[in-house]
């Protein structure tokens, strides 16, 4: 199926979202939304018995400690990659900010309230 022929009128929007709505679990489409879509049926279910296991764990030792929690949803692509720049962006003004305060230390000026 093409979505241009969604956009030329000759396929609904409505069949495109029900094809879209059964796609199988873990697909291509899954893995770049992330979330509950990326995780295949088995992921699912180990995750689950892996909870399960662990609570059980906990409640034979008296129930002390954390609860347990559940595994992530697998982050989606686009997210990672945006979460990536965010972090490179943050980095690269962080180590701009550290060589324009050793600079104006070298030079002997004041430090501001921005340098602390």
């Amino acid at each position: 199926m093409d979505l241009a022929e969604m956009y030329a009128g000759r396929i609904r929007p409505g069949v495109v979202a029900a094809l879209v709505d059964h796609l199988p679990a873990a697909c291509a489409v899954g893995r770049e939304l992330g979330g509950a879509a990326a995780m295949s049926d088995e992921w699912h279910a180990i995750a689950q018995l892996d909870l399960t296991v662990r609570r059980a764990v906990r409640a034979v030792a008296g129930g002390k400690g954390d609860e347990p929690k559940a595994w992530e949803l697998p982050e989606g692509v686009r997210d990672r990659e945006a979460r990536v720049a965010r972090e490179a962006e943050a980095k690269r003004r962080w180590h701009e900010r550290a060589a324009d305060r050793e600079r104006r230390a070298r030079n002997g000026e004041a430090m501001t309230l921005r340098d602390l």
